[in-house]
């Protein structure tokens, strides 16, 4: 092999993992933007009811200290009682926490799988890329497909 082409090789190689790697980054980074975006509306769309119940409280606990478990367990008790009075409610929570799930089940699945060899996938499986073959993949699995 001769050092232009040895020295092409090697730079095509890394620019390529390098590639890849961004390709995942990348498409991690959105799906993380959309979740973020997707629960503020959540959020968006519950505080008010909140506000209407005189519940100013518990709004400002979400608000102030959304990790504390106490805030927690107050949360999901206020929002089982609004689920109990009002099944429109709990039809489009079901609707956003479902969506919820779905970009979160693509967050936590994205594999980059490089120089694995055989490989046994199942579930939908999205091919990202340009020639891919073999060693040039980058396969996004949304795992839910399979549980």
């Amino acid at each position: 092999m001769s050092l232009t082409t040895l020295a092409a090789s090697a730079a095509g190689y890394i620019l390529k993992a390098f590639g890849k790697s961004k390709i995942a980054e990348h498409a991690k980074k959105e799906l993380v933007e959309t979740f973020d975006k997707e629960v503020k509306g959540l959020w968006s769309w519950i505080k008010p009811i909140f506000q209407m119940k005189a519940e100013e409280k518990l709004v400002s606990k979400v608000e102030s200290a959304p990790l504390e478990e106490k805030t927690l367990a107050v949360l999901e008790w206020k929002i089982e009682e609004l689920l109990e009075e009002d099944d429109s409610f709990k039809s489009e929570l079901e609707e956003k926490v479902e969506k919820l799930k779905a970009i979160e089940n693509q967050i936590f699945n994205i594999e980059n799988i490089q120089d694995a060899g055989i490989v046994n996938l199942g579930g939908t499986i999205n091919i990202q890329g340009e020639n891919v073959s073999g060693r040039d993949m980058t396969i996004n699995i949304n795992k839910s497909d399979t549980d």
